[in-house]
């Protein structure tokens, strides 16, 4: 079975990807499918920040780790927000259609239980490495994991990014200097991310830490196919 990686969407989500899927059907205007295409990946993105980083940092008491947090948090959310905004062009069709294939077959799925998911095909050493860390946070050894589990958290970051921006940006016409934006976008929201886990996790004790494994452990699972969905199937 093939390890991934994959959240669910909100209904907001679905519906830009029914209207992309339905644009590219019914062969809608260069226009009117950029505009689609430009909504869905700022959606993917918000959301893709709100379930790794916003969620966590809301499950802290308030205080000033919190306060702290939220500051690295929205960082890296107008990095990427302004990332998107200097890429993302008045590409033609062409490119409109690398966009989509890439959207359709690698990053929208079903998991096994016929769930809409927004994600990616991990590999399965970290896919595994992450899991078995979560389960022995639930099972009540949280300090033992934080070493790991800061590891995993980074690791993770790492693939999302390669995912999400790098093979995204693989399909998109790009300039040179658009082009040398990427790397240098990836280390700023990396580092971002980086810092709020290393800062974070030494603080949390058991009980936080199995909130966290809670709501984290869905995020990772097995099915034996992906399959790209119509997200309302």
């Amino acid at each position: 079975m093939n390890t991934y990686y994959g959240y669910l969407p909100s209904e907001h989500l679905k519906s830009l990807i029914e209207s992309a899927n339905q644009a590219m059907l019914d062969s809608s205007s260069v226009d009117k499918r950029r505009d689609i295409r430009d909504r869905l990946v700022k959606q993917i993105v918000n959301e893709l920040i709100q379930t790794m980083m916003k969620d966590l940092v809301a499950a802290l008491p308030p205080g000033d780790k919190r306060t702290q947090m939220e500051k690295v948090t929205d960082t890296v959310a107008n990095t990427s927000e302004k990332l998107i905004g200097q890429i993302l062009g008045k590409d033609d069709k062409k490119v409109l259609d690398q966009n989509h294939e890439f959207l359709v077959k690698k990053t929208l799925f079903k998991d096994s239980d016929g769930h809409a998911r927004v994600g990616f095909l991990m590999k399965p050493e970290l896919h595994q490495r992450i899991v078995a860390s979560l389960d022995r946070i639930e099972q009540g050894h949280g300090k033992e994991e934080q070493e790991k589990i800061i590891r995993n958290v980074i690791d993770l970051t790492d693939a999302i990014l390669d995912h999400f921006m790098m093979g995204f940006a693989q399909t998109l016409d790009l300039g040179f200097i658009k082009r040398k934006l990427l790397p240098i976008a990836q280390s700023a929201i990396s580092g971002g991310v980086n810092m709020m886990t290393k800062r974070l996790f030494p603080k949390l004790g058991q009980a936080e830490l199995e909130r966290f494994a809670v709501r984290y452990k869905p995020l990772f699972f097995r099915c034996l196919l992906y399959t790209s969905p119509s997200p309302r199937d």
